[in-house]
């Protein structure tokens, strides 16, 4: 299920909220020198935002993330092929046979 609040603000606004409420930048790393580029390219009335977005330019950059010890990745090789089909009917019928022949298969949808 996917949330979606609708909010009435100007183009202006919606580029600050963007800006300071996406959810990806939680997992990004601070660079100083960006925040503090987009604070010039993005220049805000409220103090509480502004503030906030000042804050963001002056703290220092996170250190790099560090793989744990003694940790390592397995990759296992894949081959796959990706058919698409004329329908969901097609794609069920399709999926079935190939999973009656032996094959591991899933739907894809998009």
């Amino acid at each position: 299920m996917l949330d979606v609040e609708v909010v009435d603000v100007s183009d202006t606004e919606a580029h600050e909220l963007l800006l300071t409420l996406d959810p990806l930048s939680g997992l990004a790393l601070t660079d100083a020198e960006t925040a503090a580029r987009l604070l010039e390219l993005c220049p805000v009335d409220d103090p509480h935002l502004k503030a906030l977005w000042e804050q963001l330019a002056c703290k220092e950059a996170d250190p790099p993330l560090q793989e744990p010890e003694g940790k390592e990745e397995a990759w296992t090789e894949q081959h796959q092929v990706l058919v698409t089909c004329a329908g969901e009917e097609a794609q069920r019928a399709l999926l079935e046979e190939l999973t009656r022949r032996g094959f591991d298969c899933r739907a894809l949808t998009s």
